[in-house]
């Protein structure tokens, strides 16, 4: 049960080992000094998490066994809409349950609840991932707004309990570490069992927590961790695939802004300046792009593909569409909280400027065939939207 909410300790040393390896002609002693507290930090609140998930064990083991409910599983490139996709789908809790970035990064009940009875949760899930006082973090959340108590991605489990996601890698953006901190696939079944039962765990607490009233099925994504996601597909039998497209020239030109800033509020440090960097990041996405595919091509299931510039234009007859291919109930108070979204849009200024990221367009072939044949959804679920408005 230990391994399974905390990093391998082979994985540990390795990264320890390679990191001060690159102290101080890569890595400044104050950058240094910065994400070796996090390290510190990070391992010791992993001890917290097993403690805790020991009470758990003994005070709530009826959580554990009931079944998981349905999932519905969000995949698409970063900076393609999905966690705006998520956070907006998370808001139906009538269709939907979504699970905070605090719950993945400290899931255990007892925590939660002890939370609760302190008085501490809401203050805690107001708190900034970024932090309150750090100027590039606030720049960073203009690009990605993140409280703690925002509904995540899984990525959040797989970076802060077991060091096993690329989000590590603005943590520590040293090349040579990628290998370490994107190693799922590398992995052997029975390691890759662990950390599927480690998640189906949180799953099964945060289902306890909310109740026998609460939505009927989770709503996940995943970006960076395509191959978790295919087995995380097979290991619940998901029958519901989103998949969020976006141009490699939009996703790209502002996924790198995002990486850059994040990383330099996280540690101090330019990353573009590391050698390797750019490369190791390149790649990263012409993988993750070319694996995202092959899921939606190959999902058994049913698949619902929309492009980024229908659901930012139309918001509410995009997300009509969806719902409809879901064949999910569509409430009024939603679609009010949705055109509140589509009228906010409109006036929206953006708070950063993108970037012009030189990639092999060839590497993105895959996706870019796959994206192309998405038709517009927008005109016609615009169409119907006023029709049953009218009626």
């Amino acid at each position: 049960m230990f391994s399974q909410t905390f990093p391998r300790f082979r994985r540990v040393v390795s990264v320890v080992g390679i990191f001060c390896r690159y102290i101080p002609r890569t890595i400044s002693l104050g950058a240094a000094a910065k994400i070796s507290t996090w390290m510190i930090r990070n391992l010791f609140s992993g001890f917290v998490v097993v403690l805790f998930g020991g009470f758990d064990r003994l005070f709530y083991a009826r959580a554990m066994r009931q079944p998981v409910k349905d999932i519905v599983m969000i995949i698409g490139q970063p900076r393609s809409g999905t966690t705006f996709f998520h956070r907006k789908l998370a808001q139906d809790s009538e269709n939907f349950l979504g699970i905070p970035h605090l719950f993945w990064r400290f899931p255990s009940i007892t925590i939660y609840k002890l939370l609760g009875v302190l008085g501490l949760r809401d203050r805690v899930a107001k708190m900034s991932y970024w932090g309150k006082r750090n100027p590039r973090g606030q720049k960073a959340s203009r690009m990605h707004a993140h409280l703690l108590g925002h509904v995540e991605e899984d990525g959040i489990f797989l970076e802060e309990r077991l060091w096993l996601h690329f989000f590590m890698f603005r943590r520590i953006p040293i090349p040579a570490l990628v290998k370490h901190f994107d190693g799922y696939s590398t992995m052997t079944k029975p390691q890759r069992a662990k950390v599927l039962r480690a998640h189906e765990r949180v799953l099964k607490k945060w289902q306890y927590l909310q109740g026998p009233e609460a939505a009927p099925r989770f709503i996940l994504k995943e970006n960076d961790a395509i191959d978790f996601v295919h087995d995380v597909v097979d290991y619940y039998g998901v029958k519901e695939l989103i998949f969020l497209g976006r141009h490699p020239k939009d996703f790209m030109n502002s996924f790198f802004p995002l990486s850059i800033e994040s990383t330099y509020a996280k540690t101090g440090i330019y990353p573009q300046e590391i050698p390797g960097w750019e490369e190791a990041s390149l790649q990263k996405r012409y993988y993750e792009s070319r694996r995202q595919v092959e899921l939606a091509e190959g999902f058994k299931g049913k698949v619902v593909s929309i492009r980024f510039e229908d659901f930012t234009r139309h918001t509410v007859a995009a997300f009509r569409y969806v719902y409809d291919q879901l064949g999910l109930p569509f409430h009024e108070e939603f679609q009010a909280s949705l055109q509140a979204t589509e009228n906010a849009q409109k006036t929206r200024v953006r708070g950063y400027q993108h970037a012009d990221v030189r990639f092999e367009v060839g590497e993105f072939e895959a996706y870019l065939r796959y994206f192309e044949q998405i038709p517009s959804t927008a005109p016609k679920a615009v169409k119907a939207l006023q029709r049953e408005l009218v009626s």
